[in-house]
């Protein structure tokens, strides 16, 4: 559950001493994160990888994420910027001029890292960005949106199985199994069977 209301264009998201205490997670909403000061691993689908000073990622929508810190202690300050997953489909992303924008989203769907200059830019939009309630944010959003759309330096996480993972189609699937086994459990029941009822 994030803190996102449903007339809000994004919300920003500023911790000192961050405690990295989230467990494996998803949400529905898209996610950018920058960590500094950080030391310690990153997950994102199934891309693990260890992280050492700044780290700047973009994440879809489900795509599981977590950051362990290797100090019990952490002196790391987290940035994030969460936006709903409607967003891709506004009106304003049908425009010719947000086509970058729309790929990056797209993209984003498997998580995507970016290194310097782009982590140098994007750190100083949004040092100046302190709220979400202004106009003058909402372009401040839309620019750090446009920067990462045109970066060069970035590199795509996770495999595409692993980020199109969806838990809701999963626990349907199961559900469905498990139905059946209550009611076929005095029967020779077949994989073959089970298989097909799951497609």
């Amino acid at each position: 559950i994030t803190p996102i209301k449903t007339d809000d264009p994004f919300v920003i998201l500023k911790h000192k001493n961050a405690l990295f205490d989230y467990p494996l997670h998803f949400h529905n909403e898209y996610e950018l994160n920058l960590i500094t000061n950080f030391t310690g691993k990153r997950t994102v689908g199934d891309s693990v990888e260890e992280i050492n000073g700044i780290d700047l990622v973009l994440l879809g929508p489900d795509l599981k994420h977590f950051w362990k810190s290797c100090k019990p202690i952490s002196g790391a300050s987290v940035i994030t910027i969460q936006f709903q997953e409607h967003f891709l489909h506004s009106k304003i992303m049908s425009y010719s001029v947000s086509k970058d924008i729309k790929k990056l989203l797209e993209l984003s769907k498997l998580g995507l890292s970016f290194s310097n200059p782009t982590k140098n830019i994007i750190s100083n939009l949004l040092d100046s960005l302190d709220d979400n309630n202004t106009f003058k944010s909402l372009l401040i959003f839309l620019e750090i949106l446009h920067t990462l759309s045109i970066s060069k330096d970035f590199k795509v996480l996770s495999s595409p199985p692993s980020a199109n993972y969806n838990q809701k189609r999963e626990s349907r699937r199961i559900s469905l199994v498990l139905k059946f086994i209550k009611d076929n459990y005095q029967k020779d029941i077949k994989l073959a069977q089970i298989a097909e009822i799951v497609s």
